[in-house]
């Protein structure tokens, strides 16, 4: 599929409404990369090796949205086709919310409805964690961490879709330069982010748990 080059969510809309939902964004830089994941926060200090690795350099260009209007059952199959477990959602050129198979799971057992009936905007909170381009891949796992997700959209000061981080990419990531003697900081990183995550979802209900 070819990388689009200008407006690139604009024409990513387009390609979820109209072919399945996968789009390639041809990655921009932004000059004042967002921080709306962690607002007034100090900005995390930059170690040595791979610590200085931006999320640009681990990101995934290609992204699977789905729209606002989109069913939960449409919404589900693009998961499993895709093989991954979120999707951003958009609405015109901005991301507006992620949704996950945990939440279209606890959706349908809440209601006696069938996926199709049920749209994405009915289950997103509305409450989206991002990163930018140029943010340091330590920033974004301190993300992961204390918001307990596992992928953050990628964005520009418009909110405007650039990519998708993962808590994967960045494992991946940490493994391929392992060899080359950047590990320490940047793996404790990972641990952290990951006992952040399986903390938070320990504490939830049994039955929010098991999602």
């Amino acid at each position: 599929m070819p990388v689009f080059e200008p407006e690139p969510v604009s024409l990513a809309v387009a390609e979820a409404q109209g072919h399945g939902g996968r789009l390639r964004l041809a990655v921009r830089t932004p000059a004042r990369p967002a921080r709306r994941h962690l607002t007034g926060r100090r900005r995390a200090p930059c170690r040595k090796g791979v610590d200085r690795m931006k999320v640009q350099d681990v990101m995934k260009n290609e992204v699977h949205v789905c729209g606002l209007d989109s069913d939960l059952g449409t919404a589900g199959r693009r998961m499993a086709e895709t093989g991954c477990g979120a999707l951003p959602v958009v609405s015109g050129d901005r991301v507006v919310g992620m949704i996950t198979d945990r939440d279209i799971c606890l959706a349908l057992a809440r209601q006696d409805r069938r996926p199709a009936d049920v749209e994405v905007r009915a289950v997103i909170s509305g409450e989206i964690f991002t990163c930018g381009a140029d943010d340091h891949v330590a920033e974004a796992l301190e993300t992961m961490r204390i918001f307990a997700v596992r992928r953050l959209p990628v964005v520009d000061d418009e909110q405007r879709l650039l990519g998708i981080l993962s808590l994967d990419d960045l494992i991946l990531a940490s493994r391929a330069v392992g060899a080359e003697g950047f590990d320490g900081p940047f793996h404790a990183d990972i641990a952290r982010t990951l006992k952040g995550i399986c903390s938070h979802s320990a504490a939830l209900p049994v039955a929010h748990a098991a999602a």
